[in-house]
């Protein structure tokens, strides 16, 4: 009886021991196989989509050469027991990269960062436009953004990220912003500008006039010195504003019929500001607005030599300037017909 239990015993024993000793083979093997390099030869970027079993992702990392060994891949991530967490995204999976790091990345989503850039003086319109014209992003965009409530800045996103997303994101950093700058000013320096809303419409036409950051105080001093003292302000890029159905920009000259026509935003015909911003501005130039240069001019014309304005106060001075802007255009014009 004794003899045929300690027989029993051993037998069992000697199985435990087979066993652990496999069980420690395929651990060590698991071991070397996950953190083995694997087969790729350059980054490969695969979008896993939502809803994807482990089995499918496999296949998936299998046919498109990320891993060498699908069965042993999936056993793994099924040992690990992080198989229900791996998130769908778009992923980069770089050269050599071994199946820990795979199964890590995705575990973890580790998603491909993309990034889209709103230029300072961009118009609400080209926003949705360079939005909807993105194809890793989806969803749709509320309609009648306003105008000047959107930051314009670098955005990164994933793939399948919302539009909409975007957009709130753009307000939520202009309103911060606004409300800080308005907050935050000087209330000694007395400006026509009374609200906020007005400080954005007054920015919005200084980013139009200028590439140059360093004019845009004095150029806010220009058009506020027009305002205080009932000067229509004549600004060109509300009349584009109007021709190019809201986008901003327009590729040719202005014309005299274009400064006639008849709308509430035509700086030419009508005094004050227009009813909104026309475009979304940066910081510096809503800066601009809350502190405007201590200047008395009143009109500048551009520079084409140096593709900044010349400024001055007199009528007679600037009415020299713009004759003086517009041979210089003739004459690039004649010299380009020679070329």
């Amino acid at each position: 009886m004794l003899a045929n239990c300690y027989r029993l015993c051993k037998r069992i024993f000697a199985l435990f021991t087979i066993a652990i000793f496999i069980i420690g083979i395929v651990i060590g093997i698991g071991y070397i196989y996950v953190n083995k390099e694997g087969p790729l030869s350059t980054e490969k970027i695969l979008i896993i989509a939502p809803g994807s079993s482990i089995s499918h992702i496999t296949k998936q990392l299998y046919s498109e050469g990320v891993i060498k060994y699908p069965l042993i891949f999936q056993l793994t991530a099924r040992v690990v027991g992080h198989f229900h967490k791996l998130k769908a995204g778009e992923y980069a999976f770089n050269a050599a990269i071994t199946p820990k790091q795979i199964l890590e990345k995705i575990i973890n989503g580790k998603y491909v960062v993309h990034s889209i850039t709103f230029p300072e003086g961009i118009t609400a319109k080209r926003v949705i436009e360079i939005l909807n014209e993105e194809p890793l992003l989806f969803g749709k965009i509320v309609d009648n953004i306003k105008e000047g409530s959107l930051f314009p800045s670098t955005y990164f996103f994933h793939y399948g990220e919302k539009k909409q997303a975007i957009i709130n994101n753009m307000q939520h950093k202009m309103s911060k912003l606004v409300d800080e700058l308005w907050e935050n000013r000087d209330l000694n320096n007395k400006l026509l500008i009374k609200n906020k809303e007005d400080m954005v419409i007054l920015a919005s036409i200084i980013e139009k006039e200028t590439s140059l950051k360093s004019e845009q105080r004095r150029i806010a001093a220009v058009f506020i010195n027009r305002l205080n003292q009932g000067i229509k302000l004549q600004a060109d890029p509300t009349i584009i504003y109007i021709i190019t159905d809201k986008k901003g920009y327009l590729g040719r000259a202005l014309t005299r019929d274009d400064l006639k026509i008849i709308s509430e935003f035509n700086t030419y015909i009508n005094y004050g500001l227009p009813p909104t911003a026309i475009s979304n501005p940066g910081k510096d130039a809503l800066e601009a607005v809350l502190a405007p240069l201590d200047s008395k001019e009143l009109f500048f014309v551009l520079d084409p030599l140096t593709n900044g304005h010349k400024f001055t106060e007199s009528l007679l001075e600037h009415n020299r300037n713009v004759s003086h802007y517009r041979n210089q255009l003739k004459q690039k014009k004649k010299n380009e017909t020679l070329n």
